[in-house]
């Protein structure tokens, strides 16, 4: 993880600064070296931070995801489209307020769920309590898709709350 992380962060400092002479490659080379070494520190130190796959399994699974979530996202703008431009919008339009609970494991995989459906136009994840989210949606259809698939995916990359007891059950061993 260290490596994809140290190539994004170079990669971003590259493109936000724009010079590209020896020593400042060197400067933003270091920087993002750093950075990735000290978040990596710092995400292996949360507790239930394991993952149930291998780093390049899962830098995998997350580009697969992202990918999967930018071709959701697409439908989703087509459905506001269509909604928006309706004849009878307000007679489409039917909001509803979703509360679910989710069995992912740990704080990251939540923070993905909750921008993941944000990100997909007609929800907005109004609240992210532990593992108690509350979602608005434009339609009840739109509502009845949360959490859905997007929490079946990010479940399979990072495990969900089982991970955690057998790693509390293995420990008590």
């Amino acid at each position: 993880m260290f490596g994809l992380r140290f190539l994004l962060l170079f990669a971003t400092w590259c493109a936000f600064s724009g010079l590209f002479d020896p020593f400042h490659l060197t400067l933003g080379a270091l920087s993002s070296a750093w950075v990735a070494a000290l978040s990596n520190q710092i995400a292996l130190s949360q507790p239930g931070m394991s993952r149930p796959r291998g780093q390049v399994s899962l830098a995998l699974g997350l580009i697969g995801y992202i990918a999967w979530l930018l071709v959701q996202v697409l439908k989703a703008n087509i459905d506001v489209i269509k909604l928006s431009f309706a004849p009878r919008a307000q007679k489409v339009l039917s909001p509803v307020v979703v509360e679910f609970r989710t069995d992912l494991a740990d704080d990251f995989s939540r923070f993905l769920l909750a921008h993941s459906i944000t990100l997909t136009p007609g929800t907005v994840t109004i609240r992210v309590d532990g593992d108690r989210f509350i979602v608005h949606a434009l339609t009840e259809e739109m509502g009845a898709d949360v959490p859905g698939e997007m929490e079946r995916r990010l479940l399979s990359l990072f495990g969900g709350k089982e991970v955690l007891e057998e790693e509390a059950e293995e420990k008590n061993d």
